[in-house]
């Protein structure tokens, strides 16, 4: 009985290792746009993902999901975009792609952090 348990505990832990590893991955890396609509998940007090890489003219539809406790906002100033969401709401925003790179951020809670950028793929 002694064995079976120290068993369990132990794929108990590599399971919930592995599974801290892979969702930190996905947050920590850039996401590359390829088709025109793309979901940016609002946290307190980040973005995931906190870069976008699109083509430059295209248009995407933008679908922010708002998992935090506090309202959020995304608000891209070259582009004129400025989007309210409340906690546990979702909203979409369609976002054009400019030649530059351009930086995204909640205008709440940017000096804590909570910025991105758009940044342009060939």
């Amino acid at each position: 009985m002694n064995r079976l348990m120290w068993i369990g505990l132990a794929l108990t832990s590599v399971l919930l290792l592995g599974a801290c590893g892979s969702s930190s991955t996905t947050n920590a890396g850039a996401t590359k746009v390829t088709g025109t609509s793309l979901t940016l998940t609002m946290t307190d007090f980040s973005f995931s993902p906190a870069t976008i890489q699109a083509k430059a003219g295209a248009t995407l539809a933008v679908k922010l999901v708002n998992k935090g406790s506090a309202e959020h906002n995304f608000t891209v100033k070259a582009l004129k975009i400025d989007k309210n969401v409340e906690p546990g709401h979702t909203a979409t925003v369609q976002v054009k792609v400019p030649a530059s790179s351009t930086p995204f951020y909640c205008e709440y809670h940017k000096s804590r952090g909570m910025t991105g950028n758009l940044t342009i793929t060939q």
